[in-house]
């Protein structure tokens, strides 16, 4: 079981990488050729990383992640949702649920600060060093091209393989869903 860039989020019985150093995480750039053999892993964990690479990066990992998992090996994605900050953003009777998700990113990244929905957007865009922002529709088309078989949408915290549950670090996942994007594609 792999976690590309893990962060903070060390799971026991993983490898836990990361692009930056951090204590318990091994060093791996998924811009490379990953340094697994054909058909090795069960299990790819990436965790807001993806977006955060150029569109032509994230294709040639996906490509990397197909070839070194099992038939019936799991990736696991999750980044920030366009479609879903599209709507929050352009659909009024999503209102209230576009305060409620400005008051806790209030909370968590902005505290004493007044803030609008626009802030947010921003925030996810900017702050974590996103480079592409994907919809659903975009992130299928590149994982089938990548080889994936079969792409089911996730929430968070849940999967249908058990060693998928709860594995997500992000901050009350709940208030975000909306704004979250989680996908599991098989090989």
């Amino acid at each position: 079981m792999l976690q590309v860039g893990a962060g903070g989020n060390v799971l026991d019985g993983w490898l836990n990488t990361d692009y930056q150093r951090h204590p318990k995480c091994v060093f791996l750039d998924i811009t490379r050729p990953l340094p697994f053999e054909t058909s090795t892993l069960d299990l790819i964990l990436s965790e807001h990383v993806i977006s955060t690479l150029p569109k032509e990066s994230v294709s040639r990992f996906f490509q990397e992640a197909c070839r070194c998992l099992r038939p019936g090996g799991i990736l696991r994605v999750s980044i920030p949702n366009l479609t879903g900050m599209c709507r929050l953003l352009c659909q009024p009777e999503l209102g209230p649920e576009r305060e409620r998700i400005v008051r806790r990113h209030q909370q968590l990244f902005r505290a004493g600060e007044a803030i609008s929905y626009c802030d947010v957007f921003n925030d996810v865009m900017h702050l974590w060093n996103h480079q592409y922002i994907y919809s659903e529709d975009e992130l299928d088309a590149q994982l089938r091209q990548a080889g994936f078989t079969e792409i089911r949408r996730a929430n968070c915290g849940e999967s249908i393989e058990p060693r998928l549950c709860k594995v997500e670090c992000r901050p009350d996942p709940e208030a975000f869903s909306p704004l979250n994007l989680i996908v599991e594609a098989v090989r």
